[in-house]
């Protein structure tokens, strides 16, 4: 609190995977709601949102927000549906759903989750070849909606990192205030230190480093 933050860690009910509808409505029918879908779990993030906004403690039009992979992925889904953060940062999103990216060729080599000596020629290949697997049209409707400030973090060896830097390079071609940034760490989720075996928290350079950069982003976009 003495840094001027305070922050809720979200749990939502279950992740749903490979589904995405249109923004939830609400009516309420026979004094119960009626919804025109079931709800996913960035509906849940939303409610959520909206709960921590009610706390006194808490100044309702700065509210951020920072999830990982899927999480990452549920800044864009919230973000083209609801204008409530202030800002948010994207880390590892997964967003091949949201950005509308069919299946590789049937085939194609997997690849690992984590990978050592990552070319920007080989990046470059993969960032090309997901790209054209992408429903522009649908992909670009859903960024056109985004008007929140997001930092999206990629991770260079991270088998997804042609979906991280899409969902920045398609928001930033559609003229949405969001910026970049790639670190190279051998675990995807780097960014939650976790206790080392001691019981301590040492986190790495890499790890400091994308620590203070989200810190120094959220100062800028909450108390700027």
């Amino acid at each position: 609190m003495a840094a001027g933050y305070a922050v809720a860690w979200m749990r939502y009910r279950a992740e749903v995977n490979n589904v995405y509808g249109p923004a939830l409505a609400e009516r309420v029918r026979q004094g119960r709601q009626l919804f025109n879908r079931g709800p996913f779990e960035y509906d849940d993030a939303i409610s959520i949102i909206e709960y921590v906004k009610t706390w006194p403690d808490i100044d309702r039009d700065r509210v951020g927000y920072l999830k990982l992979s899927h999480g990452g992925e549920m800044l864009f889904k919230i973000a083209s549906e609801y204008k409530g953060l202030r800002c948010g940062i994207a880390v590892e999103p997964a967003a091949g759903e949201y950005l509308a990216m069919g299946r590789a060729p049937a085939g194609t080599p997997p690849i690992p989750e984590t990978r050592a000596n990552v070319t920007d020629d080989m990046l470059q290949r993969e960032q090309a070849a997901a790209r054209a697997r992408i429903d522009m049209p649908v992909a670009m409707e859903r960024v056109g909606r985004i008007s929140t400030p997001i930092l999206v973090m990629g991770r260079t060896g991270d088998n997804n990192m042609p979906s991280f830097r899409l969902s920045y390079e398609l928001a930033r071609e559609a003229g949405k205030p969001v910026e970049w940034k790639a670190y190279d760490h051998p675990e995807h989720g780097f960014i939650f230190v976790t206790h080392n075996a001691r019981g301590v928290y040492a986190p790495d350079p890499i790890q400091q480093a994308i620590v203070k950069d989200s810190l120094d982003y959220f100062n800028r976009c909450l108390k700027g």
